[in-house]
């Protein structure tokens, strides 16, 4: 007779985008999955509510498919085909006390020209001097080592100045992200960014050299930001149905203790679990609290 084969056991702390990913990927490589969350709703950043008939997502507000590792998770749960790009139309900026247009030529990674800009009034005319620098500021710039990262906020503010940052590019991919720039890593939320930070190559004059491109033919591109017609709570429930997870809500994880070849967690109910692997989905102060 044959011994049965010992499913892996794993608890994930913090049932945020992050710690519903490694369910989902932990339960589909075999691992019997519990996830811990300290507050009453899984999603983390992402919150999705009905407002007059209507789902709105008032978290995280969209994903970004130009990020490679977004079009490959929603390609992985099967949402390819459900995923509903934002509509056409024109995007404005709250600052200096009144609702402007996004210059042309600015997305989620910063602006690609700055003559837009200079008409928008969205910025001043000393930040603009500042972000007129940016070939020479890439040129003096360390380069980014391969296994480093920086920040999005950092690394603009050292292109193109603070102004650049804040007025430009933390309304659109901090509120894409509902974080702040300063916090976001730029290989996962800029990659678009990672060359020119590795190379040390002006975004600026990146632009003016690319080579014209005439028409193209075959199917449109896919959006670069998308979400869905239930909004982006589909993506969570998914991923959450696909983990098939045991799920606490409502018990923070306090602290983690080596057992042997096993894990002991202690949960805020008092109560105590036991695994074999333990992912920790939380912030950086939040782990170090548990670990500590």
């Amino acid at each position: 007779m044959h011994q049965l084969r010992h499913r892996p056991t794993v608890v994930v702390v913090g049932a945020g985008v992050t710690g519903l990913v490694a369910a989902h990927r932990l339960a589909h490589a075999g691992c019997e999955v519990t996830l811990v969350e300290a507050s009453e709703r899984v999603g983390g950043q992402v919150r999705t509510v009905e407002f007059a008939g209507h789902a709105v997502d008032v978290g995280a507000e969209a994903l970004h498919l130009a990020s490679p590792a977004a079009r490959r998770l929603v390609d992985e749960v099967g949402l390819t085909h459900d995923v509903v790009g934002a509509r056409p139309g024109t995007t404005l900026l709250w600052t200096s006390d009144r609702l402007r247009p996004l210059p042309a030529g600015v997305g989620p990674a910063g602006p690609t020209r700055l003559r837009p800009v200079l008409g928008s009034r969205v910025m001043s005319l000393r930040g603009l001097g500042r972000a007129s620098l940016e070939p020479l500021a890439a040129h003096v710039a360390a380069p980014l080592a391969p296994e480093s990262d920086t920040s999005v906020g950092a690394f603009l503010e050292t292109r193109f100045g603070r102004e650049v940052a804040d007025r430009l590019v933390d309304p659109l991919l901090g509120s894409l992200h509902a974080g702040d720039i300063d916090e976001l890593s730029l290989r996962a939320c800029a990659p678009s960014l990672v060359g020119p930070a590795s190379e040390r190559r002006s975004i600026l004059l990146r632009r003016r050299s690319a080579p014209a491109t005439g028409p193209t033919t075959g199917p449109a591109p896919a959006p670069a930001f998308a979400s869905f017609a239930d909004g982006l709570r589909v993506l969570t429930d998914r991923l959450l149905d696909d983990a098939d997870a045991t799920v606490l809500l409502g018990r923070a994880v306090l602290a983690v203790e080596r057992l042997g070849d096993r894990y002991e967690l202690h949960v805020s109910d008092g109560d105590r679990l036991e695994a074999d692997a333990v992912v920790l989905a939380l912030p950086a102060s939040g782990a170090a609290t548990v670990l500590a």
